[in-house]
């Protein structure tokens, strides 16, 4: 006799003749019967994942000024979304549709923290990056139906969260990573194991069962450094960057998603995610006489603008202006007015508390190199990848460089 299903199940047996019939058992006018109660429990013989998927930048394309949502990779220390259907089967491959409520043993602890994988798979060995395999702020969890769901539910389980892969723990600039796979191993309470396909030791034993593949990019924010008469307002231009095959930084014309988000509203200006660095101001230029997004600190309305191939320079034609969001302008600083020439330095806080969410993972080591020691050149701080972006904003006549002692234009004559 089998049972096929889940759950603690009672048992009667009654003696019987060849025709299935009750025995009067030694002439005492009753059968005999026998009982035994709360056998079991009985619990699935695997778990079963189906339908795996991964979603890219999974908080950047929630974002309503996204330009295009559906990016194909994301950025190490970015969140990705993974999402799957989890079946509890009996051993003939049938789902247990009584895995529900209290039978239901997988539990969001047991996939948490290290039932996912992050490999690269390769003719031997795979390269297992797990390490680098961080929860997000949505951490990966299950929900299973409950007994008053319909029957066909049962049993299937909705599996959704966000993990990182992260930077090296150096901040060293790697990759980019193609095709890395995504992969989860665990087990419920009862030791009902997931059904594993990829075996990452080359052991002849599965480890892992693949969820999907993603790509991953090294990525950083750089501020364009920008100059004008003191009589005009200045666009401070945002560029993305990520690290190439060839150990390059280059533009990541791919992304049109990032947003940058400028709390306007914030009273204390050296609190907004886009600030002036104090005591940077120099020449004649003074605190208070230029203020980033000014008509909007007036209005007390936040600004957002958005990333188009990667850079802020108003290109992609769709640009709203409502509301104070644009798809990708720079942002503008207001006129100093006439006899305050300087400069200043600009910087972008990637964690400001009003952000989104945090954009930690487009710092870089801006300031990590041998230099004087003033606010421009910095005093070197050793390597430290955490650094926000930083700019010079200069009115009046652009001198260049305090280093630059002079720019010569070569005049390269008429085509012959």
């Amino acid at each position: 006799m089998t049972f096929d299903e889940v759950g603690i199940i009672n048992l009667q047996a009654d003696l019987v003749d060849s025709g299935n019939i009750g025995v009067n058992y030694l002439l005492s006018g009753s059968s005999l019967i026998g009982t035994v109660n709360n056998v079991g429990r009985f619990y699935p013989a695997s778990l079963e994942l189906k339908s795996g998927s991964i979603v890219s930048r999974a908080e950047a394309r929630n974002q309503s000024l996204c330009i295009a949502p559906s990016s194909s990779y994301t950025y190490l220390g970015e969140e990705f979304k993974i999402s799957a259907m989890l079946e509890a089967q009996n051993a003939a491959g049938d789902v247990t549709r009584n895995y529900v409520d209290g039978f239901a043993k997988l539990a969001n602890s047991d996939l948490v923290p290290g039932a996912f994988y992050v490999f690269e798979e390769l003719a031997g060995p795979d390269s297992n990056l797990s390490t680098r395999r961080v929860l997000g702020g949505t951490p990966p969890a299950v929900l299973w139906p409950a007994n008053t769901d319909p029957l066909a539910q049962r049993g299937i389980a909705a599996l959704a969260g966000n993990l990182i892969f992260d930077r090296q723990s150096s901040g060293t600039p790697d990759g980019p990573f193609t095709g890395l796979s995504i992969g989860m191993n665990t087990a419920d309470s009862d030791g009902a194991a997931l059904e594993l396909d990829i075996d990452l030791n080359d052991d002849l034993s599965n480890d892992v069962k693949k969820i999907g593949t993603e790509d991953f990019r090294y990525g950083r924010l750089l501020i364009n450094n920008a100059y004008g008469p003191e009589t005009e307002p200045v666009g401070i231009g945002f560029t993305l960057e990520y690290f190439d095959a060839n150990g390059n930084f280059v533009t990541n014309s791919n992304d049109s998603c990032t947003t940058l988000f400028y709390d306007a509203s914030e009273n204390d200006p050296a609190l907004r995610s886009l600030f002036y660095v104090p005591l940077s101001y120099q020449d004649n230029l003074d605190a208070g006489e230029t203020e980033v997004e000014a008509d909007a600190v007036l209005a007390d309305n936040d600004v957002t603008i958005s990333v188009f191939e990667g850079a802020t320079v108003l290109r992609s034609g769709v640009d709203s202006d409502a509301d104070n969001q644009n798809d990708d302008r720079p942002f503008q600083t207001s006129a100093p007015g006439e006899g305050n020439e300087g400069r200043v330095l600009i910087e972008f806080n990637l964690n400001d508390a009003s952000l989104p969410f945090s954009l930690d993972f487009l710092s870089y080591d801006w300031r990590g190199g041998v230099g004087e020691a003033d606010i421009y050149d910095e005093v070197p701080e050793g390597t430290n990848y955490t650094d926000n972006p930083r700019a010079t904003v200069e009115f009046g006549s652009y001198r260049g460089h305090d280093r630059v002692i002079n720019w010569q234009e070569i005049f390269t004559g008429a085509n012959p």
